[in-house]
């Protein structure tokens, strides 16, 4: 066994000789789960031609746990709750927010066009 260094605990010392089967299955874990969500979204694409918002909706929240995943395993967020959520869902308020001033814009832009264009 690794003897500790003064700097490392006595816990992480003897984790660094057995975990790494561990992160390995984890790892692939992840992986196939983003795999799985990407075939998801794959079948909603081709089966849902016309299905509007709910074909949305559907790929988006795909989509987000495909972020969740990614940014929780491969970034090491999963043990930082709060960081994962401001990184997958303070984007998501800023969009949303995004969106719905720019249809606030189109309505004023489509006003101004009716009241110079129409005859």
């Amino acid at each position: 066994m690794e003897q500790p260094t003064p700097t490392q605990p006595q816990g992480q010392a003897q984790a660094q000789g057995q975990g790494h089967a561990h992160d390995v299955r984890l790892v692939r874990r992840v992986w196939l789960g983003v795999v799985g969500l990407s075939l998801a979204m794959y079948v909603v694409y081709l089966l849902l031609r016309d299905a509007g918002a709910t074909k949305r909706v559907l790929l988006s929240g795909l989509a987000l746990g495909q972020a969740w995943l990614i940014l929780g395993y491969t970034m090491g967020l999963r043990f930082e709750r709060l960081s994962l959520r401001y990184v997958v869902l303070l984007p998501l308020l800023l969009l949303a927010l995004l969106a719905v001033f720019f249809i606030g814009e189109g309505s004023y832009v489509q006003g101004v066009r009716r009241i110079f264009f129409e005859p």
